[in-house]
């Protein structure tokens, strides 16, 4: 019987190999390990990235408004401390420091978290020194102005009542007094050079005595404009001596020439005899404003006699139309009146006894017209 050949079986049984399966495979594989903490650190950075975003933004919105806020105090056109001048000025500093940490107490306290508020101190701090130094500033300058203001007004006052009051007795001296004090402390209270303040006194001094001088010779008291001239010349400075001797040349002249027309016109009775006398001055700038006032004078009596006159004429007139009688015009009034002024009284008197209207006499009627 043949043979069948037999094959050999290739695969043989054996056991499976065992799985190896790492504990990192299993945290992976749960989507934990390597991959977990990627996306961890990833989420962590984005989410600091987005309180970096809002706590800038925060704080870049609290820096706009602390710098309008500073500049707001500074620069107002209503409120703001630029408005406040000279005396108002004083006092400043405090009452904005104040309402400017008070309104950024209410921006600190409206920010979300420390961070933002720490980065806002810093703010708060450098601008809060900006507006200090601003309101230092410009209190500094308006109360400096105010000043001066003040000193210049008390010495403008002391000099006019030196100059009005004059004639009382020491009034003169006390004033000067007042204002070489006030110029003293001034400049004490700014640190000027003595230079500076002795020319200040000097020239506040030769002010006054100045008005004084103009106030003398405005009251026609050249005499005693050119004695106190005299006396207190040293005290003036070079512009006020040459300003005085011409307006004392001037004074001088036009008070002399008064005494003088005054007298010429006291002693004559004409003008013809007046400007004799008036021509005969060996001062020729005396002469000529004698002269002038002689004529000036004369006309000026002459135009005052004609008025007086005139009105006499009218009132005799008046009571002979009321009356009808020429003897009730009183008798000092007919005794001013001029002979031809009587004859017309007497004419028109008798007219109107008569009942005879009076003619018209048209071309002295057109020429009196």
């Amino acid at each position: 019987m043949p043979t069948v050949p037999q094959h050999e079986r290739q695969v043989r049984d054996s056991a499976l190999p065992s799985a190896r399966i790492t504990p990192a495979a299993d945290v992976e594989a749960f989507g934990g390990g390597s991959s977990f903490q990627k996306v961890t650190n990833a989420a962590q950075k984005f989410i600091i990235q987005e309180k970096q975003k809002a706590d800038d933004i925060a704080t870049t919105e609290a820096y706009a408004e602390t710098v309008k806020l500073k500049n707001r105090l500074m620069y107002d056109p209503e409120n703001g401390v630029m408005t406040r001048k000279g005396k108002n000025a004083i006092g400043a500093v405090e009452e904005y420091g104040d309402l400017f940490n008070k309104e950024l107490d209410t921006i600190e306290n409206g920010l979300s978290n420390e961070s933002q508020r720490s980065v806002f101190r810093t703010i708060r701090l450098k601008q809060g020194t900006e507006l200090n130094n601003n309101l230092q500033r410009h209190v500094f300058t308006e109360s400096k102005r105010y000043d001066e203001e003040t000193t210049v007004s008390a010495i403008a006052a002391s000099r006019d009542d030196a100059i009005k009051n004059y004639q009382d007795e020491g009034k003169i001296a006390e004033n000067i007094h007042i204002q070489v004090a006030s110029i003293d402390a001034h400049g004490a209270r700014n640190g000027l050079p003595n230079e500076i303040i002795a020319k200040q006194k000097e020239e506040a001094v030769s002010a006054t005595h100045a008005g004084v001088i103009d106030r003398m010779l405005n009251n026609n008291q050249d005499k005693l404009a050119k004695a106190y001239f005299a006396e207190i010349k040293t005290s003036l400075t070079g512009s006020d001596t040459a300003k005085i001797e011409k307006n004392l040349e001037v004074g001088s002249l036009r008070g002399e020439a008064q005494r003088t027309s005054d007298k010429i016109v006291d002693k004559t009775q004409t003008l013809t005899e007046g400007l004799e006398m008036a021509r005969s001055i060996d001062n020729p700038e005396l002469r000529d404003a004698v002269v002038s006032r002689v004529k000036t004078r004369f006309s000026e009596d002459k135009a005052i006699l004609d008025q007086q006159r005139e009105a006499r004429y009218q009132q005799a007139a008046d009571v002979l139309e009321e009356t009808k009688d020429r003897d009730q015009i009183p008798v000092n009034i007919w005794s001013e009146l001029t002979l031809s002024e009587r004859n017309a009284i007497d004419a028109r008197s008798k007219q109107l006894a008569s009942g005879i209207p009076p003619s018209t006499d048209w071309k002295v009627y057109y020429d009196l017209k």
